[in-house]
């Protein structure tokens, strides 16, 4: 039985990690998201390039995906390494 329960923690922790890297992933998700709409605005010409406060968003929403990605991607692989 203890084969079976050290199973069943292995897979329970496996699915903690999966569950935590999605939750690391969800705010690049959500920024590339806001992008692509900011994106879209400006190809249809509701919103200006050139307004300063449309400039530092981009570029904030672009920090913030950027880290989730490199959190996420790190979470990742500290999730493949070996457990002793």
């Amino acid at each position: 039985m203890d084969k079976l329960d050290n199973m069943v923690r292995c897979e329970d922790q496996a699915e903690r990690w999966r569950e935590h890297i999605a939750s690391l992933q969800r705010p690049a998700t959500e920024s590339e998201q806001r992008l692509k709409r900011l994106y879209d605005a400006i190809e249809a010409g509701v919103a200006d390039l050139d307004d300063p406060a449309l400039k530092e968003r981009i570029v904030g929403l672009k920090v913030i995906r950027d880290q989730a990605r490199a959190d996420a991607d790190r979470g990742a692989s500290l999730a493949r390494q070996p457990r002793p």
